[in-house]
């Protein structure tokens, strides 16, 4: 009995996992027969986390669009690029010198390091706009500077002058999701629109006012109100300028003030204005017609202070979590500097594609247009995702790994995932991306049977109207995914 105890242990096991993978495999096929996939374009891997196996895949080599989903990859490959406690520096200098009577002969330059938390109200342990105001003029009085012969600038200069994606949408780049990188980033480079909406619906809203003041700015409403609960359905376009926007679509039927956000048209030159501001108000002295963008190199004399940003690794949790375009966009063009000693979204690309290579993947099964995922040009496979995140467990450690991804229930896009069935729930950490006809999840599951899988699915095609279906349609089979492996 002793010889064939293992014996039959051994065909226990191997019967269990048939079963398994027979009984996903059942369920799969009669999900994708279902009549919501008759046009749809869907892919599916799972990955055993503790080997690299590939457990199930249908169409797992094809590419989809991912929409945020790729976040996951630009952001993991940062925290693996820059290190996980990289910060971003801004420094506040002058150039020229002081003179006893304390006038600046030389100028004063916030120098940007393409930081996009910089003056953010998400950071509550970080100053925020106003606060970064007022310590700057504190320190520039402390160096005993009572007026400025010279000007106030603000430079953006590494990273490049092309902060938005040539394959993004005309309705996405003026809104405050599509306002790309900068090399000087101010409180997410967002301005809030606030609209009166207590209206007939089909009739103009009536927008109240534009925080925060932002020189030049002219916005066109051509805004309406639609049914209550209709949701946010208004967009910003650049008209003849970049300075010149028209808001267009939507807003939902309501008794209180709504707020919609756009893009600053030009963080840096709207932070020398706020800073002339600034310094003018606590009255040192300057030229009103002093302020603007540094766009030359000049011989710094001293820094007065620098700013630093949170580590990297909580800015990637927060990336991920609450999907944050700017982010990831920054972490790209700062990987860029790399290679090319200048923050471009073409080499950090390049730079990210060196990586992939590095860890034993294949730069060719990804094609990649931003690191966001808000081009519609991007493509990854969902084999390459399960494949990714394998990889990044056996460099990082799984809970590192766990603690980067969004916790479904818990945390921003996810925070409603698997909501009608919590004993799935609490065992999922994944990042979603949803677009018009695109939804996808990916991420890691620990299945029922104790397996720690990492997971990949992409619709793209959706006949769904609104994402909510979608997800709905990959709660199913993530459900499914826990249930049988």
């Amino acid at each position: 009995m002793v010889k064939i105890f293992p014996v039959f242990l051994f065909a226990f096991f191997t019967s269990k996992l048939i079963i398994a993978q027979t009984g996903f495999e059942t369920f799969l096929k009669t999900h994708l027969n279902e009549s919501f996939y008759e046009k749809t374009q869907f892919g599916l891997s799972i990955t055993d986390l503790s080997n690299g196996k590939k457990l199930a895949g249908y169409q797992e080599n094809k590419w989809f669009v991912p929409a945020s989903s790729l976040k996951i990859i630009t952001s993991f490959v940062s925290y693996g690029v820059l290190g996980k406690k990289y910060q971003y520096r801004t420094h506040l200098m002058y150039t020229g010198n002081i003179d006893k009577s304390g006038t600046l002969y030389g100028d004063i330059i916030l120098q940007g390091s393409g930081d996009p938390t910089f003056g953010s109200e998400r950071w509550p342990q970080k100053p925020d706009l106003e606060d970064v105001l007022n310590i700057m003029v504190v320190e520039i009085k402390k160096a005993g500077i009572k007026e400025i012969k010279g000007k106030v600038l603000v430079d953006s200069s590494c990273f490049d002058d092309d902060p938005v994606s040539p394959t993004w949408q005309w309705n996405d780049i003026a809104n405050y999701y599509g306002g790309g990188a900068h090399g000087f980033n101010i409180s997410e480079n967002e301005y809030h629109l606030f609209f009166h909406r207590n209206k007939e619906i089909g009739q103009k809203a009536g927008l109240d006012r534009i925080e925060p003041y932002i020189p030049g700015l002219e916005v066109e409403n051509e805004v309406t109100v639609g049914p209550k609960g209709s949701g946010d359905q208004s967009y910003i376009f650049t008209k003849d300028s970049r300075y010149d926007k028209v808001v267009r679509g939507t807003i939902p039927y309501g008794n209180n003030i709504f707020k919609t956000k756009g893009a600053i048209p030009d963080p840096a030159l709207f932070m020398a204005y706020r800073m002339y501001e600034a310094i003018t108000k606590v009255g040192i002295i300057c030229d009103p017609d002093q302020f603007g963008k540094n766009t030359q190199i000049r011989q710094v004399t001293d820094t007065i202070i620098t700013f630093f940003s949170p580590e990297l690794n909580l800015m990637a949790k927060t990336a991920n979590a609450e999907s944050i375009n700017l982010y990831c966009e920054s972490f790209l063009k700062t990987m860029g500097n790399k290679i090319s000693g200048k923050g471009q979204r073409t080499t950090g690309i390049e730079m990210l594609n060196q990586y992939i290579d590095s860890i034993g993947l294949n730069r060719n099964d990804i094609h990649l247009e931003d690191g966001s995922g808000l081009s519609s040009r991007n493509y990854v496979s969902p084999g390459f995702f399960t494949s990714f995140l394998h990889k990044m467990v056996i460099l990082n450690g799984q809970k590192e790994v766990l603690d980067l991804l969004p916790k479904a229930g818990a945390e921003g896009t996810v925070k409603g995932l698997l909501a009608e069935n919590p004993e799935v729930q609490s065992y999922v950490w994944a990042k979603s991306g949803s677009m018009t006809g695109i939804y996808s999840l990916t991420g890691i599951c620990k299945t029922s049977k104790g397996t720690w899988v990492s997971f990949s699915m992409i619709l793209n095609g959706s006949p769904a109207k609104e994402s909510k279906q979608n997800r709905k349609q990959l709660e199913k089979i993530l459900t499914a995914i826990h249930k049988y492996y």
